[in-house]
């Protein structure tokens, strides 16, 4: 048989009013429990609310806790030895965090002879000057492109590096910049060597693995006959130098400047094309040879330097670029 429950004056109670009280134990309960949740997701969204610096969060950031140690032999050297070279950027360190650069392609500097500077941050190229006073390089940017790039916290770092001072340190493969004013500092790392002739107006920058001593470059005016480099304007010879004494230096490629028409008349020759175009103008078309094989055993030291450097041939066609000649 069914119990039923009793009131305060022993009569049973009403089934309606049984329920009734069960029912708002239950919206007790679960008005409770929401209550909770809403002061936990109030919470955690509190955190999430606190301001932020959203750009430091797009790139890899690495906690830095020591100086940035040069390579044995680097040290404050005359600017004369950090000009002409194109340096990418590799790592950029704060007083609290420190940036890795993944492209150092995309944020170079370029200090000339003639005290420009020449730079890329991204998708923009801007250009300026700079002044050497003994190790401070007083670095000022004139002018940049307005290209829109995507977000890069590296972009306005870098700048600032552009339009300050700084003191320098550099070897053969690093240049570090101090900022004076910020306590920053940019590492870069050497892309390569900047070839110009003004005369002939064609400048391309030579790779970072043809290193000092291992190669020569040779300007021709005056060509021999019954060559294709006859019919040129301008010769410029790259060879690279054996070890051994007893060997002359080898051709690695050549760089040719022919007239329009004296090229069209070279293809128009049976055979294959004699040469890789690199640029042409209105007049004049700027041709590679073909680069030789290794004539060397590619075990040794002699064979080993020219397949480094003949793998990196492309590069320097890439870099190819003509310059408005002096008038």
């Amino acid at each position: 048989m069914q119990k039923k429950r009793m009131g305060q004056n022993g009569q049973a109670a009403p089934e309606w009013l049984t329920m009734r009280s069960m029912h708002s134990l239950r919206l007790l309960v679960l008005t409770f429990m929401l209550l909770l949740c809403v002061d936990s997701c109030a919470f955690k969204n509190v955190e999430q609310r606190q301001p932020r610096d959203e750009k430091l969060y797009e790139s890899p950031v690495i906690t830095f806790t020591k100086e940035i140690k040069m390579p044995h032999g680097a040290d404050t050297r005359p600017v004369r030895d950090v000009v002409n070279v194109v340096w990418g950027l590799e790592l950029i360190v704060t007083p609290h965090e420190s940036f890795v650069v993944d492209h150092p392609e995309r944020y170079t500097l370029e200090l000339n002879e003639d005290d420009g500077l020449f730079f890329r941050a991204d998708c923009n190229r801007g250009f300026g000057t700079y002044k050497a006073d003994g190790p401070i390089l007083h670095l000022t940017a004139s002018g940049m492109t307005k290209a829109f790039c995507p977000t890069d916290p590296i972009e306005p770092l870098f700048l600032k590096g552009i339009g300050s001072g700084a003191s320098f340190r550099a070897d053969e493969d690093y240049l570090i910049l101090e900022l004076l004013d910020t306590s920053e500092t940019l590492k870069f790392t050497k892309m390569g060597r900047v070839f110009e002739s003004r005369t002939r107006g064609i400048r391309f920058v030579i790779p970072a693995a043809w290193r000092h001593g291992w190669y020569e470059i040779r300007e021709e005016y005056s060509l021999a006959p019954d060559t294709l480099q006859s019919k040129a304007q301008y010769s410029l010879t790259l060879s690279y130098l054996p070890v051994s004494t007893n060997r002359s230096g080898q051709v690695l490629t050549r760089i040719l400047i022919f007239q329009k028409s004296d090229w069209k008349d070279i293809l128009d020759e049976p055979g294959p094309p004699p040469g890789q175009t690199l640029r042409e103008s209105d007049e004049l078309v700027y041709v590679a040879s073909p680069p030789q094989s290794n004539p060397f055993p590619p075990d040794s030291v002699d064979g080993i330097r020219y397949e480094a450097m003949y793998r990196s041939l492309n590069e320097l066609f890439k870099s190819f670029t003509t310059v408005q000649p002096p008038r």
